[in-house]
């Protein structure tokens, strides 16, 4: 590692051994499989639960954990690597809950692409000539972004994007809506989940707040996941926190990166201005993150006074 690692501060040092303990080469948990490429250099959500095979890698878990692990660690290459094989699987506009190295990820969660978005933003303005990375080619798992192939298939990975056209896919898909059930949906994906729990809907409604919004009642979008699982305390198939809705973290990393891209575009390093929402309208970025901004503390803040709680949804 660099040496600001080993000569800064004791809590850098502390980052640099966690990522040492996480950050290893897993060959049954290989960041895509080895059909496509020998990468097997994986980050493990925890340890010693979360060590070996598809249980490995999880999409919000790695990218929360980046920054710390592996950008200021001076591990970049690493750090790319992930960014890089999770975009690679982009499906219904989403980056994959669990990786399961590409062959069977399973999308059912809102927030890891809001997650990997702040990763890429923040590669992009930590490395060395970050903004490189958005014209990186990317081979796509699902050619069309939204039909599940096998992972040895000849479709598999027979399409290319760069990562500035994943960004844009990412933030044409919310603003369109996305709409699908998870493949392979019932028991033996999830045997506790209700059935309407497999529906993944997320949908932004720019007449209002601009807000990214989704889930139900039955399914655990966020980093809150715990699916109930007991029949005597009848709970199985509740999640503990659904949170179905506008979750905040999602709002702030959708801010996050509405600011980011509308920025690139005015320097000319992001070739798109903005999205068409699912009533045909051209919204730019710049007016996107303006609404955001103008409707945050109308919904979120809560006032010291309940006098003032009129002001406030």
């Amino acid at each position: 590692m660099p040496g600001k690692v080993v000569s800064g501060s004791r809590f850098t040092r502390q980052l640099a051994l966690t990522s040492v303990q996480v950050v290893g080469h897993v060959t049954s948990a290989a960041l895509r499989p080895v059909c496509a490429d020998k990468a097997r250099t994986s980050m493990s959500a925890g340890l010693p639960h979360f060590s070996t095979h598809h249980m490995r890698c999880w999409g919000r878990d790695v990218f929360i954990a980046l920054e710390g692990l592996l950008l200021v660690t001076g591990r970049h290459a690493d750090a790319r690597d992930h960014i890089l094989a999770f975009g690679s699987t982009l499906k219904h506009g989403l980056i994959p809950n669990l990786l399961d190295s590409g062959r069977y990820p399973r999308y059912n969660a809102r927030d890891a692409t809001w997650f990997w978005l702040q990763a890429v933003q923040t590669y992009c303005n930590h490395a060395a000539d970050g903004l490189a990375l958005l014209d990186e080619p990317v081979a796509r798992r699902f050619p069309d972004g939204e039909t599940f192939v096998e992972f040895d298939s000849d479709q598999a990975f027979s399409t290319s994007n760069t990562v500035a056209e994943l960004i844009q896919e990412v933030l044409q898909r919310h603003a369109q809506g996305i709409h699908f059930r998870e493949w392979n949906a019932g028991p033996r994906l999830d045997e506790h989940m209700r059935d309407a729990g497999f529906n993944v809907d997320v949908s932004v409604d720019f007449a209002t707040t601009g807000f990214v919004s989704g889930g139900n009642q039955w399914n655990c979008g966020t980093w809150m996941d715990k699916m109930g699982s007991s029949d005597k305390a009848g709970i199985r198939g509740v999640p503990g926190t659904p949170r179905d809705g506008a979750d905040i973290e999602i709002v702030g990393l959708q801010k996050s990166a509405l600011r980011w891209v509308a920025s690139l575009h005015a320097m000319g390093r992001f070739p798109f201005a903005g999205v068409t929402a699912a009533d045909g309208s051209h919204v730019t970025y710049a007016d996107w993150d303006a609404l955001v901004q103008r409707s945050f503390e109308k919904h979120f803040w809560v006032p010291l006074s309940s006098n003032d709680d009129a002001e406030y949804h």
